[in-house]
Formats: C-alpha cells, structure tokens, sequence
C-alpha cells in the first residue's frame, strides 16, 4: 500500500465508515432511549434500578469474555487481506466461542455466592448470557467496519435495537417483569448473533472453524493489554452503580441515574462513530506511513466543538427531556444529568486520543491510563456517594474523564499536531456559556447561547468550512452510490 493511498483512506474511507455509523446511530439511539422509556414507564423505579445493578455486572462479564478481540479484530483486520484474514478471522471467532461458557458459568458462581446482592440472581444470569453473545456480536461489527464495510454493520447496528424494543415492550407490557425485561435482552443478542455470523459467511469469508496458534499468540499479545484496559475504562463507567449499591443508595435513585445516564449515551454516539469510523485507517496509516498519522491531530478542532456545543445544547432542557422521556418520578434527577453533560468535552477527545494510542501500538500506556483512572474513579466515588449520593456519582465521572483526557495527551503530545490554543480558547467560551446558562436556566437561552459559541469558533477557528466541505462531499458520494 502506497503512501497516498494511506492518505487518502484516511479521509474517503473513514468518512465513509464514520457517515455510516452517525446514520445508523441517529436511528438506533432514539431507538434504544424508547426501549429505557418503555422499562421506566412499565416497571417502577425501584425495579429498574434492580435491573440496572444486573446489567451493569452483565456488562463487566461480556466485557471479560471479550477478552478485547473487537478491537483488535477492528486493527487487524483493516490491514489483512486473502488468506491472512481468512485465518484471522477463523481464530478469532473459535476463541471467542471457547471462552463464553467459562465465563457464563464462573459469572453465574459469582452471582449465586458472591457479594454483590442482586434483587433476583436469575435476571443476572440471564443478563450475563445476552451479553456474552452481544459482545460476539461486536466482534462481528467491527470486523465489517474494518474491510469497510459500513452498510452491513449499521444494518446488524440497528436491527439488534429495533428487535430488541419489539420483543421488549411485548414482553414488559404482558409481565410488568424485570426477568421478562432479561429474556427479551438475551433473545435478541442470541438473533442478531446468529444473523451476524451469517452475514460475515456471505459477504466477507466463508468460515472455518479453527485456531492458528501463531495468529492466536499475536493477537493476544495485544489483546491482553486492550483487554485490560476495556475492563478498567467499563469498570470506572460502571462501577458507580455497583458502589451505589454496596453503600446502600435508594435502588429508586439508582434506577434515576441509570435513566438519565442513556441520555448521556445517546450523545456519545457522535466520538464513538468518528474514533471508531477513523480507527481502521488510522491502523493501515500507523503500519504504512507513520508521518502521516500527526495529521489525526486535525480530528481533535470539531470533535472538541462538537464536545463543547453538546452541554450548551442540552443544559437548559433537562427538565424537559427527563419529564417526557421519563416521567415525572425522574424529574428530580435533573441536576444530576447536567452535571453529568460536563463531561461530554472531555469523552469526544477521550475516544480520539484512545484510537491513537491503540492504532500505534502504544496499548500499554493506554493501559497505564485507564488503571489510574479507575483507581481515581473508585477512591473519589467512596469519598462523593456517601455524602452527595448520585450526584457524587456523577461529579465523579466528570472529573475521571478530565484526569482521561490529562493523561492520554501528555502520552500524545509529540506524535500528533494540535493548536493547543484553539482548544483552549473553545474550552474556556464553552465553559463561560454553560455557567451562563445555569445561572438564566431557561429552554430560550439555548439559542443564543448556541449562536454564540458557533460564531466564537468560527473565529477562533475550532471549525472550518473546509470540514463542513469535506462532509458534505463524502454524503454527496455516498448518496450517489445508492
């Protein structure tokens, strides 16, 4: 592979992955908000918290049957082709399968004897199952991503939420359950498992299932350390819900936070689709042409506006969104997700600066990083949640995701290029827009506000109209090969 061709992969074919990832997002996260809608509105409080605390430890389990082979599937596959990614993929896949029974079984042990209380240990074991097979499934996702593949994986993307909302609400509806809530969640992984697997059979390799040893101890020798560090970054994501519950916070509140953290999540679908749609060119640049790779500096300017504008945008409509997404048994978690919506600046730089990290090879300091986070995450939990309790929490996170962004720049600094000046003018105009309109906290102050901070980067130039250009054209092509 060429040096242009590096270079322009990196622009066309990222954009393409990325383009398709928003798309697929912008339906499948309205989709998934109605999906916590429908268990808010048909379970109380208290049960949804249950079942947050269940899934939240479900998610720690597929994380560890993982074993952090979606990203490395995602890297290695992008720079592969005939029957080196044949054998890969081959591996991959029977790893993955010998690991999920272990890791059901010794996760179901833990439940069943170990000592997180869960409200009912059969909704956990449940839980667990579904996502052990979710997290196969993304193996399968970001193998599409990493051939360029986009269209196929945004069609699984958003055909697990869709079912998952269907089965869901007839499910919840007829049995007002958080165990008919569990097995319309493990339904669904197990489906679109299987639809996924037939996918990757028809349109990228037919698959046999075998181990290459020698694949097998690269790939590990890698995956150990993303491993490692996916387990710390769901750890210091999660493990709020899970000191909430040792320090014996309300499971009503728990459910609140849970409910208003979706909301966080369905915002974090704009770095996750940039980090994860560049991630593949970024390897093949990284492989082939390292100079190139200071160029992904230029990603950190709109993925800080956009980071930037998302509180602006949000803040003065907490009330509003909580009360018609939730109900009026949420309301009162309204301070919560605006403290919250602090940290989504630092999270659309964290993902850019985590696919950095990874696609040069540099997996150990990305886990030095997330080891020092976590350790923060939890000492600053046990001081916040017992005096603020989800509020604690939730400063908690802000402050984690600085501490992030700190560590994994200084790693940074002398491999990328970024006008720090740009970043830190658009910074301080966010942060004194947002003090703002906390202090107005009326809906109306959001268009000024967001008029406001457009016209400061423009100026400042954390935007240019080369960027809205360059997006423009890429959705003009992809529309054309339709």
């Amino acid at each position: 592979m060429t040096g242009q061709d590096t270079s322009s992969t990196l622009t066309s074919g990222s954009l393409r992955n990325i383009i398709f990832k928003v798309m697929s997002e912008v339906v499948a996260k309205p989709v998934v908000l109605i999906y916590t809608i429908i268990l808010t509105r048909l379970l109380a409080p208290s049960d949804y918290g249950n079942f947050t605390v269940a899934i939240t430890f479900a998610i720690f389990i597929g994380v560890i049957s993982d074993v952090g082979l979606s990203t490395i599937m995602l890297r290695e596959a992008s720079v592969h082709e005939g029957k080196e990614l044949k054998d890969l993929i081959d591996t991959i896949f029977s790893f993955k399968f010998l690991i999920i029974i272990p890791a059901i079984f010794l996760a179901s042990v833990f439940i069943l004897v170990g000592p997180i209380r869960f409200a009912d240990n059969g909704v956990a074991i449940i839980l667990v199952i579904s996502l052990c097979f979710y997290w196969f499934l993304e193996v399968i996702l970001t193998t599409f991503r990493a051939r360029f593949k986009p269209e196929k994986e945004a069609t699984l993307f958003v055909l697990w939420r869709v079912t998952l909302v269907v089965i869901t609400l007839i499910m919840v509806y007829n049995f007002r359950s958080i165990i008919s809530a569990a097995i319309s969640h493990m339904t669904t992984s197990i489906l679109l498992f299987i639809l996924g697997f037939i996918f990757v059979y028809k349109y990228i390799s037919k698959i046999d299932l075998h181990i290459s040893r020698e694949i097998l101890s690269r790939v590990l020798k890698s995956s150990v350390f993303i491993f490692l560090s996916s387990i710390f970054v769901i750890a210091y994501f999660r493990i709020d819900i899970i000191l909430m519950n040792l320090f014996e916070v309300p499971p009503a509140d728990i459910g609140r936070y849970g409910a208003v953290y979706k909301i966080i999540e369905a915002v974090m679908v704009f770095p996750a689709a940039i980090a994860g749609g560049v991630f593949p060119a970024l390897s093949r640049v990284a492989r082939y042409k390292v100079d190139d790779i200071q160029k992904a500096g230029e990603l950190l300017r709109p993925v800080t506006f956009f980071g930037l504008l998302s509180p602006i945008l949000l803040i003065p409509l907490t009330r509003y969104i909580i009360l018609v997404a939730f109900g009026r048994p949420f309301i009162c978690a309204f301070s919560t997700l605006n403290i919250l919506l602090l940290a989504l600046p630092f999270i659309f730089i964290n993902y850019i600066l985590f696919s950095l990290l990874i696609s040069l090879g540099m997996e150990r300091k990305n886990l030095f990083a997330t080891v020092l986070c976590l350790i923060f995450n939890v000492v600053a939990n046990i001081i916040l949640i017992p005096k603020l309790g989800i509020n604690g929490a939730a400063i908690t996170t802000v402050l984690t995701e600085l501490v992030l962004m700190v560590i994994c720049a200084l790693f940074l600094i002398n491999r990328i290029r970024v006008n720090i000046l740009v970043v830190i003018i658009g910074f301080i105009s966010g942060i004194l827009i947002v003090g703002l309109e906390l202090y107005m906290y009326n809906w109306w102050i959001a268009i000024p506000a967001i008029i406001l901070f457009i016209l400061i980067s423009f100026i400042a130039g954390l935007i240019k109209t080369g960027d809205l250009n360059l997006l423009v054209k890429n959705i003009r092509g992809i529309t054309n090969e339709k």
